[in-house]
């Protein structure tokens, strides 16, 4: 029962991923407008596709994402990873995505979100 619930859990959030990137008109790609409480979220991050959305929760942005390999065309599923972060409205969240990081902006107390993808620039710290 427990792996036909991960199943049914991985090819739900698969489909979502496969929707988002077909074409709703709310998607995202490298930088975006704003999006509203439960539009959907598709970025290509090179390998990886992510899809979501993401909820006003009192305020602060309830954001879901789902991570997987990009598309193939032997239409092999791909495994999928589920990221749930809160971020609160003004306090940009950074989540590094291997090369690129993806900044989420949770604006006007969780009335809009915009998501966009960064260069990864590398930290020197003042004592070296």
């Amino acid at each position: 029962m427990q792996t036909i619930n991960r199943l049914v859990a991985t090819a739900s959030a698969a489909a979502l991923i496969l929707t988002a990137g077909a074409g709703f008109a709310s998607a995202l790609r490298s930088s975006t407008p704003s999006v509203k409480p439960m539009q959907a979220i598709s970025l290509d991050v090179g390998s990886k596709q992510v899809g979501g959305y993401y909820l006003n929760e009192n305020g602060q942005c309830r954001v879901t994402l789902m991570i997987s390999d990009a598309y193939r065309e032997d239409g092999v599923a791909p495994a999928v990873t589920r990221l749930q972060v809160s971020v609160e409205s003004g306090k940009p969240a950074l989540i590094d995505t291997a090369g690129k990081v993806l900044q989420l902006d949770c604006q006007n107390g969780a009335q809009a979100l915009h998501a966009s993808m960064r260069d990864q620039v590398a930290f020197r710290s003042a004592s070296n």
